[in-house]
């Protein structure tokens, strides 16, 4: 490896660690003005000023020859943990008692990852107990095992997850919250094998349902139409593979 382009790693690294100290001083400068609006009856946001200070940032990178939408959307994603961040210090009772998630699926799956990224900025004990369906996880709630339920109710591809809707419209509960969160599905195998060689795909059935993706398995696999099989969650198939 050259030395120029370990030094230039070397000064991204100090770059990196930069940006991670000055999102660390943001949060406890967050952390302050949080407890300025403990009173829940405070709003948590202030869409003009939110307006503003995107605006802001969008020309400051233009004027550095930056791309003013990446930066922008980055700032977004800042603001939306900040006001998480400041809804989780308003309602946080000051006791340990863990907030109970429940979601459909195990650990690392994708509604496990989802709730885990909503509630980052929770200052509660949090816990996140799977289930093995959408219905197991809401009845724990009515039941008073866990405080939410986390449950996808849309995707981009295949549209509304009717399940949910129709659970929800039976269910005496509400929506509090959503998180919108990046789905992307592999083609995991135990060695590298030729994509001719297999013979039996496992998927979460959403997973199977993308137009798309019918045809990308159609075309690379035509008899694939009696092999796949349908698992009940997106991790769960890591272990049947």
């Amino acid at each position: 490896m050259s030395d120029p382009l370990e030094s230039l790693r070397s000064r991204l690294d100090d770059v990196d660690h930069r940006l991670v100290e000055a999102l660390a001083e943001r949060q406890r400068l967050v952390a302050d003005v949080a407890a300025l609006k403990a009173n829940p009856a405070l709003p948590l946001q202030d869409v003009d000023r939110e307006r503003d200070l995107l605006a802001r940032v969008s020309a400051l990178a233009e004027a550095e020859g930056l791309d003013s939408y990446f930066v922008e959307s980055l700032y977004r994603r800042i603001l939306e943990h900040s006001v998480r961040f400041q809804a989780a210090r308003q309602t946080d009772s000051g006791t340990n008692t863990p907030l109970v998630i429940a979601y459909q699926g195990v650990e690392a799956s994708y509604s496990h990852a989802a709730a885990r990224s909503h509630f980052a900025g929770s200052s509660s004990n949090v816990q996140y107990h799977g289930y093995p369906s959408f219905a197991a996880a809401l009845d724990a709630v009515t039941r008073r095992e866990a405080e939410v339920a986390f449950l996808p109710i849309e995707n981009s591809l295949t549209g509304s997850i009717a399940e949910t809707y129709d659970l929800l419209s039976r269910a005496d509960l509400h929506l509090i919250g959503e998180e919108v969160y990046r789905v992307e599905h592999c083609l995991l195998a135990l060695k590298p094998v030729p994509l001719g060689l297999i013979r039996r795909i496992g998927s979460h059935p959403q997973a199977l349902t993308s137009p798309i993706r019918k045809k990308i398995i159609r075309d690379l696999w035509p008899w694939h139409g009696n092999r796949n099989q349908p698992i009940s969650d997106s991790r769960t198939r890591l272990h049947f593979c």
